[in-house]
């Protein structure tokens, strides 16, 4: 009695089991492939740019198979990026394979079943953030920001989802925090110029830094665009939303870690009194954590406020 998460990327699907009664799934087979920390088995598929439909049903396939290990699927969660229909996704830029393509049919195709389970679907941020939230532990309210090919974000009050007319922080990544630097400010994938995707989006670090996650933390100096955008960004999230900690989940956020004194210093600098005191900084452990909260979503029967797909 598994349940998998599937996250849908922009670069990439990753996936993670977990037994419904609670314990982790194993990995019998000892896959070297598999990423057993804590017990889950997770895989992360072949690395894709922009996938058509056929690339990315295959790497949704090869995630899913290699995470449940043979085991059969018994509740699934689903991460998918961009603008959602009532059973598809409208508008997806880094991914376009995935627009149109219905929940149900995408369940099918990537457990390989004729009646899979009905995926519940949600957003990568609520998921990731639910995760942390659950590996953490800590009181008050947690503003989660999911750093990756694009930015989303997520507000929690001790584990549940702040609700609000405008759906809750909406599309963070479309912030305008520009212009951070000289010359006009960079345009986002998905349009928008000055925003926050715009500087910290993975392509946008890798034109400015590097291909390399592993060293963008130590190119990123105290007057880096990119680093005076996210900080911009923290600075109007806290009196905003006034959490308690701000942390930066997503493959950026991890790889971003080493960058946590400068990060902090430009956020600290003459804030607002009406940021909450005593906030603090915090990072994610894992580039798993979306698929995870996916996971464990789906077992306890629940999403961020959508339905069975």
């Amino acid at each position: 009695m598994i349940a998998l998460g599937l996250d849908v990327g922009g670069t990439s699907v990753k996936a993670a089991a977990l037994d419904r009664t609670g314990d982790r799934a194993h990995d019998p087979a000892h896959d070297p492939a598999h990423d057993r920390a804590g017990g889950w088995v997770e895989h992360r598929s072949r690395t894709y740019t922009r996938p058509d439909r056929t690339t990315l049903l295959d790497a949704l396939h090869e995630a899913a198979h290699r995470a449940l290990a043979g085991r059969a699927c018994a509740a699934l969660g689903l991460c998918v990026p961009g603008r959602r229909a009532e059973a598809s996704v409208e508008r997806a830029v880094n991914v376009p394979g995935l627009e149109g393509l219905p929940f149900r049919e995408l369940a099918r195709r990537a457990l390989d079943v004729p009646d899979p389970p009905p995926p519940r679907v949600t957003a990568d941020a609520v998921a990731a953030a639910s995760d942390y939230w659950q590996a953490e532990r800590r009181p008050g309210r947690l503003l989660a920001l999911v750093l990756g090919t694009g930015v989303g974000a997520c507000v929690l009050d001790e584990g549940r989802v702040l609700e609000s007319g405008a759906g809750g922080p909406g599309h963070f990544g479309q912030i305008d925090v520009g212009p951070c630097g000289p010359g006009r400010p960079p345009v986002g994938p998905d349009g928008g110029r000055g925003t926050l995707e715009a500087y910290v989006g993975a392509p946008a670090l890798a034109r400015a830094l590097g291909p390399e996650p592993a060293d963008w933390a130590a190119r990123l100096d105290p007057g880096h665009p990119a680093l005076i955008a996210l900080a911009r960004a923290i600075r109007i999230a806290l009196p905003l939303y006034r959490p308690h900690e701000v942390a930066l989940l997503g493959g950026v956020g991890l790889a971003l870690r080493a960058a946590r004194a400068a990060l902090e210093e430009a956020v600290r600098d003459a804030l607002t009194s009406m940021a909450p005191p005593g906030w603090r900084l915090g990072f994610g452990r894992t580039v798993f954590h979306a698929a995870r909260g996916a996971a464990a979503l789906a077992a306890a029967g629940q999403t961020d406020h959508d339905r069975d797909a």
